[in-house]
């Protein structure tokens, strides 16, 4: 498994554990996977209009530990919806973080993550990605999704 599928992988999960845990009751919608080679937001982000909150991380890490070369990339959540909160936001993402250094640790990754920052996803994106991944999902009356952009 390529080290970008592990560290998307282990997002993904924890990301969907972390929304189980905080109401077990709810159905979590997972939409299909999209792909881009520049920041577009995917379909059930933009319509219908949302007010929209977005958090993200530069990261980096090894492709192969004999490698000297690292991968850099940028990885977080967009949250749409009518009653966002920014430190809801924040705190999910945190969650989604702490719960996914477990899985990195059992796929043999060791992402290193500069601090989060939160961001107007309907900006012109900060960095120029080279593929753009987004996984959808719709939770309560929110619409989610993480995003995982390769520079």
């Amino acid at each position: 498994m390529s080290p970008w599928t592990a560290l998307l992988e282990s997002l993904h999960s924890s990301i969907l554990a972390e929304f189980r845990e905080r109401d077990a009751d709810e159905i979590i919608e997972v939409g299909l996977p999209s792909r881009h080679a520049t920041w577009t937001l995917p379909n059930s982000l933009i319509s219908p209009p949302l007010r929209l909150i977005a958090i993200g991380q530069e990261f980096d890490f090894q492709l192969r530990e004999t490698d000297p070369m690292s991968a850099v990339g940028v990885t977080g959540v967009v949250v749409g919806g009518s009653d966002i909160d920014q430190e809801e936001v924040r705190r999910v993402w945190t969650q989604t973080l702490n719960r996914s250094a477990s899985e990195f640790s059992r796929k043999g990754i060791k992402p290193r993550f500069l601090p989060p920052n939160i961001f107007d996803p309907t900006q012109p994106s900060p960095i120029q990605p080279s593929r753009l991944i987004w996984l959808p999902f719709a939770w309560r009356n929110q619409k989610v999704a993480l995003f995982l952009a390769a520079k």
